[in-house]
């Protein structure tokens, strides 16, 4: 997997983007950017963690230092913009473009981490042209056939939080083995799941990392003692490493990788080929809240360290309160010792109107125990109308949810020619509310519960998408063969694609008929 011709890792020539004349920087007449936004645009050297809650011009900032660079000559080569959400890169390489007053396209990379390794991989031969990334639905349903579970019924027996976990210990194992540093290790929350340290003391092995990789790789083999009471936990946790191996041969004979795999396989080979890689000396970074050690260790290896570099970390410690969806105060203290001095923070609240930002700031410092000194400010002094601004309180859930749904009912009635959106916490809640909704007789439309690009039947319309860009796509295939009734099952399907693959056949090969194939009929009425 890893390409002996080297010179693929090169950067590609940027003689088939457009030239431009960058004229000199001044700032966006449009925007009137304040003292600290200034400040931010200009920083062209050094390390710098920059604070800033909603609607303080984020998005706006890191673009106008982009289109600054590019005017005090910085190559777009040599940039890297990396954001949260693929709708975040589009919006900030629209708004490049149109500071810059063209239509053209950039060599400039502006996504997320994922899709940065993504690109990484394909592009070096890292991974075959053929391989396809596989999401969690997919995965799950591989760890179930592995396990010998019918599709399905792994989540209906409960049996989902087994799967996860023996996925996350394929990615565990496949670290630990191929020597990735300790602080940068995912899934580490296995140890404390797992009482691994008695698992090896039953085995007669020294709990070490190296031990660790020889049970995942199946290169250590365990002395079980076969004289006493067998032991349930004993034979769990060995069948967890045996199926967290199958689970990566699994992917390895069919060319699949899942997300995890695109940041691990990017680190292992990047780590091993520095002397080859294409260096950044400009790059800037938002939602950092947000990011692992681990993909901020990606990071660093394409990070130029010479002393003209720059590297701006742009976040919000307010988010980073929510621990539940992946943000982590230990971050930001770990970025604050990096980055040193060099700490700036944004103050101003474009977005809000003073009443409303009023009632984040007291619910931030009374209860989130936020300094007030660092809170955000407006200029916005619009004064609430009669229905701008409600607190409303109940005694239990389902007074709350009558309330929510007169509430709604009132709105609507009063201004018809507008839109109502009712955010919840749960599933449960918005089901309840929708129900009332519709005893009320108030249309709406619920966006909750079943993601609908996980149904099979969206799932089946991708996979003929996929094929009809690439027919060698495997997964692809094995959803159109189940989706369309041919199997009864995904892993069957599976099994037959493989089969076919291995006597270097693909399912196209059995479509062509005179004149015409399945493939070319189906890119036409696309």
């Amino acid at each position: 997997m890893i390409p002996e011709d080297m010179s693929a890792m090169l950067p590609e020539s940027s003689n088939e983007f457009p030239y431009y004349e960058y004229p000199v920087y001044t700032f966006d007449k449009k925007y009137e950017n304040d003292e600290f936004q200034k400040k931010v645009i200009t920083l062209d050297s050094g390390y710098h963690l920059v604070l800033a809650p909603p609607g303080c011009g984020k998005t706006d900032i890191l673009a106008e230092r982009v289109v600054r660079a590019l005017s005090c000559g910085v190559s777009l080569d040599d940039m890297l913009c990396l954001t949260f959400t693929n709708r975040a890169a589009r919006g900030m390489r629209s708004r490049i473009l149109e500071r810059l007053q063209t239509s053209g396209d950039m060599s400039l990379f502006v996504g997320n981490v994922h899709r940065f390794c993504s690109h990484y991989l394909f592009d070096n031969n890292v991974v075959a042209r053929d391989t396809t990334v596989i999401d969690e639905q997919e995965s799950l349903s591989i760890m179930a056939s592995i396990f010998g579970w019918k599709e399905g019924s792994y989540a209906s027996n409960g049996y989902k939080r087994v799967l996860t976990n023996t996925i996350k210990l394929q990615h565990l194992g496949y670290m630990i083995a191929n020597g990735c540093p300790k602080e940068f290790l995912m899934h580490t929350d296995l140890f404390r799941t797992f009482d691994y340290k008695t698992l090896f003391k039953l085995v007669s092995l020294d709990y070490t990392m190296e031990n660790f990789a020889g049970l995942y790789n199946g290169t250590v083999f365990p002395k079980v003692d076969t004289s006493g009471q067998p032991s349930k936990y004993l034979d769990d946790c060995l069948q967890q490493f045996k199926f967290a191996r199958k689970y990566q041969q699994y992917k390895e004979e069919r060319n699949l990788v899942d997300f995890d795999d695109l940041l691990i396989l990017t680190y292992i080979h990047a780590s091993q080929h520095q002397d080859k890689l294409k260096k950044y000396s400009w790059i800037q970074i938002d939602e950092v809240q947000d990011l692992s050690p681990f993909q901020f260790g990606i990071i660093d290896l394409f990070t130029d360290h010479s002393k003209d570099n720059v590297t701006l970390y742009l976040g919000d410690e307010q988010q980073a309160i929510f621990s539940f969806i992946g943000a982590k105060l230990a971050t930001l203290e770990w970025l604050r010792e990096r980055c040193g001095e060099n700490m700036h923070r944004l103050y101003f609240n474009y977005r809000s109107p003073k009443y409303l930002l009023d009632v984040f700031n007291t619910y931030a410092n009374m209860e989130l125990d936020v300094d007030p000194h660092f809170l955000p400010k407006t200029n916005n002094l619009t004064e609430a109308g009669q229905d701008s601004l409600c607190i409303l309180s109940a005694p239990d859930k389902d007074a709350e949810v009558r309330l929510v749904a007169e509430s709604v009912g009132n709105f609507c009635t009063l201004y018809p020619a507008e839109r109502v959106a009712v955010l919840v916490p749960w599933n449960k809640d918005a089901d309840q509310i929708s129900c009332e909704l519709s005893d009320r007789n108030i249309p709406h439309f619920k966006i909750s519960g079943t993601d609908l690009f996980t149904t099979r039947q969206a799932q089946l319309l991708f996979a003929h998408l996929q094929v009809v860009y690439m027919d060698s796509n495997m997964m692809a295939w094995s959803k159109i063969l189940a989706g369309t009734g041919i199997f009864n099952e995904d892993s069957e399907a599976r099994r037959f694609v493989k089969h076919l693959r291995d006597n270097y056949l693909l399912p196209s090969d059995f479509l062509n008929y005179t004149r015409s194939s399945y493939m070319l009929e189906l890119y036409r009425c696309c």
